[in-house]
């Protein structure tokens, strides 16, 4: 063989091993899942209405639709009077497949004698109602903004008639970056509670009183499924979860594990759900957010962000899809054979054309 034909042989393989590579690490590009850093791919539709009118609300309707997902899902959220309502559907226009309603009842003050954390029967005293008592004299205040990536984000400022108690409910039609340890994800909404209390006994503790009706099955999880997902830490949940058909659907009440008091990272503790003796399917929950016992105070302020959401089957669908293209599903043993070929025979060419200039 001569050093030329040597030498555009040594080239055609060359040639034919970076094609091949080239496709190896599209290829790879390509494989990877929608994991918690690429999430923000994940689009939904928010759209909401106000009563008795748009520009001051006294209740609000939240719907939120998945966008291009291979199976759609939709849910809403009812607020009224200091109670929320969540239904899920696991096909767009279909029917409620998981459901519940949460109401904020009370304020508590308990006296935690047996000091373990938790707001015990007996100790406990209402300080200020909730409920239809505590809120829905004033209006819903409506803020729109964007997230880092464009979708919108809606935020709804609910005030107690005293306005000592703020909620603001935020949801996203994309993910939204709350702290390096949080992102609100599309599939959820969350709900900051801002309490400004003045204890009638001085020391004690301060719980939220709640509590939550269903026919689905109820379940307390140590750990939410934002925090099994990686996209909060330190959370719990209380799980609704419809399993009497093939497919079940979950909805969630979730909560992190500390909330600030006075400025202070402090652990929240719960006590519940106990269901309801006199009504079925009737839950009592308290939060509670324990005061320092260093330093008792008369008042307190309390923030805390639990969140209401569903475990969506939009979602899993589109994290199932590989990036890029959510519509394409790749043959990749085919395609990488097919480029192996093309190689081949860009290899073959350059050979022989080689042959023939030297004959």
């Amino acid at each position: 063989m001569s050093r030329r034909l040597r030498s555009h042989t040594l080239i055609a393989l060359a040639a034919s091993a970076a094609l091949v590579l080239a496709a190896g690490l599209t290829l790879a590009a390509a494989g990877p899942l929608v994991h918690s850093e690429t999430a923000p791919t994940v689009q939904r539709q928010v759209v909401w209405l106000g009563s008795p009118s748009q520009s001051a609300p006294r209740a609000i309707r939240i719907s939120s639709e998945s966008v291009g997902a291979p199976s759609p899902d939709a849910f809403q959220i009812t607020y009224a009077d200091g109670s929320f309502s969540l239904e899920y559907q696991r096909q767009a226009n279909g029917s409620v497949t998981s459901d519940f309603n949460l109401t904020l009842r009370n304020l508590v003050e308990w006296n935690d004698t047996n000091e373990n954390g938790i707001a015990d029967d007996g100790i406990v005293e209402v300080a200020a109602p909730l409920g239809s008592i505590g809120f829905g004299n004033l209006p819903i205040r409506h803020s729109l903004s964007s997230s880092s990536d464009g979708g919108d984000v809606h935020s709804f400022l609910i005030p107690s008639n005293d306005q000592k108690v703020q909620l603001n409910l935020t949801i996203g039609e994309r993910f939204v970056p709350i702290s390096s340890q949080q992102r609100l994800t599309p599939m959820e909404a969350k709900l900051t509670i801002d309490i400004q209390h003045h204890f009638v006994h001085p020391g004690w503790n301060l719980g939220l009183e709640i509590g939550i009706s269903t026919t689905n099955n109820v379940t307390l999880e140590d750990t939410s499924w934002d925090d099994e997902h990686e996209f909060s830490d330190d959370d719990r949940s209380l799980n609704v979860t419809n399993d009497s058909s093939p497919e079940a659907s979950t909805t969630f009440f979730a909560w992190a594990n500390t909330a600030s008091v006075n400025g202070q990272d402090r652990p929240v503790t719960v006590t519940g759900p106990e269901e309801n003796e006199s009504n079925p399917g009737y839950y009592d929950m308290v939060l509670a957010y324990p005061v320092s016992s260093e330093l008792p105070a008369a008042d307190v302020r309390v923030v805390h962000d639990p969140t209401l959401g569903v475990v969506s089957v939009a979602y899993e669908s589109l994290k199932n899809l590989p990036i890029g293209d959510p519509n394409l599903h790749p043959d990749v043993p085919l395609y990488a054979a097919s480029l192996a070929l093309v190689a081949g025979l860009v290899a073959a060419t350059i050979i022989l054309a080689s042959r023939r200039r030297g004959q």
